[in-house]
């Protein structure tokens, strides 16, 4: 498991994690050259997990390991090239059999009946909102930055 991410599974679990896309899903760290992917997906309950995919394999797929207790799953995948618009799903064994489902934390979906969930972590987009969060943090926020149950 990332280090740096040793507390996001316990936020989550707790409830409190407002930012848990940034660890579960997928998500992308760029480093010597190679693109390094990490797919993240709870299920508790689950037997074994599997990424499907079109840069994998859609029958045997890629087994995910089971990083905490609570039913956290992930794997890395390290590429040469970027996996930006290629579909995965993950394929998740459990008491009641198999069933094949889109990332709930993906940023994209292919949507109709495959369900079959896009990356789009390389995102080059370039955020205009800093006049919106200065309103947000003097109409929503408290003063020591939590949120307030209704805005003011």
């Amino acid at each position: 498991m990332d280090k740096t991410n040793d507390l996001a599974p316990y936020y989550f679990h707790q409830g409190s994690n407002f930012t848990c896309y940034e660890y579960l899903g997928c998500n992308l760290i760029r480093k010597d050259d190679k693109y390094i992917y990490t797919f993240r997906t709870w299920a508790p309950n689950a037997t074994r997990v599997d990424l499907v995919s079109d840069f994998i394999d859609w029958d045997k797929g890629r087994a995910l390991e089971r990083v905490t207790d609570m039913g956290v799953w992930e794997t890395v995948v390290i590429s040469d090239f970027s996996l930006e618009k290629k579909a995965y799903k993950f394929r998740i064994e459990g008491k009641n059999g198999i069933v094949c489902k889109g990332d709930p934390y993906a940023r994209f979906s292919r949507g109709k009946d495959d369900g079959a969930s896009l990356i789009f972590a390389d995102s080059k987009f370039k955020w205009t909102d800093k006049n919106w969060l200065k309103r947000r943090a003097k109409t929503v926020c408290t003063k020591d930055g939590s949120y307030l149950s209704t805005p003011v």
